[in-house]
Parts: C-alpha cells; structure tokens; sequence
C-alpha cells in the first residue's frame, strides 16, 4: 500500500478552491479528483506492508497532537508535466514557514520517508 502524510484543507477551503475550478473542468486533459482527496503532502513513504501501518499511523499522530491549527494560504498554481498535456493540476500554498519543521517531525517518527520529504507540496486537484 502506498502511504504518506499530508495535512488536508478544512472543507470550506476545499470548496472556494472547487468554486474557483468548476469554469475550468471544462478543459480536456486533467482527470479531476475528488476535493476529499485534495492535501498538502509533508511525507512520503510509498509503499509499505500493512502489519507496520498501525504503529506508523500512531508515531506520525504524536507529531500533530497538541499542535495548533496551521495557518496557510492558497498561493499560485500549476499543472504537470506542461500547459498543453496538463494531467495534474496544483495549488500552492504560502506556509509562512511551518511546513517543513513539521515535516521534519514526521520523517523522524517515520524513519521510511527520510530522504523522500516533499514538505510543501501542494495539494492536487
């Protein structure tokens, strides 16, 4: 099973960026997915055997316990791989610095994701 951690977007920031996107469904290319899927990815593991999933899920959880919420913004845009053969769209964000300590934080309780941190990358659409 492939595994990372992301933060998710409270669900009405999910819907202004969907409000913000439904004109632009119209074009061919990307395959749009659901906004309950939509994050921000702090680490990435790939795959993983389940038996260790349960015990991964509680370290990486004792990283955002007693955490406040994160203030971020939706900043820019973009697609991959170009404009003309758009397949994934992405939306930045303006973290004002606190998503890579707390990525930090997740690759050291989640020993598999060192040297695979993505911290800040954005969430698809």
């Amino acid at each position: 099973m492939r595994v990372f951690v992301a933060v998710q977007p409270p669900p009405e920031v999910a819907l202004h960026l969907e409000e913000f996107l439904e004109p632009r469904r119209d074009v061919e290319g990307p395959r749009w997915s659901s906004p309950s899927g939509w994050h921000v990815t702090l680490a990435f593991a790939g795959a993983v055997r389940e038996r260790v999933l349960e015990p991964l899920v509680d370290r990486v959880a004792s990283v955002a316990r007693g955490r406040s919420p994160l203030r971020l913004e939706v900043a820019g845009g973009g697609c991959f791989p170009d404009v003309s053969r758009a397949k994934v769209l992405w939306a930045g964000v303006s973290d004002g610095g606190v998503l890579a300590p707390l990525a930090g934080r997740c690759a050291r309780r989640w020993p598999w994701s060192v040297g695979r941190r993505t911290a800040g990358r954005s969430c698809r659409t």
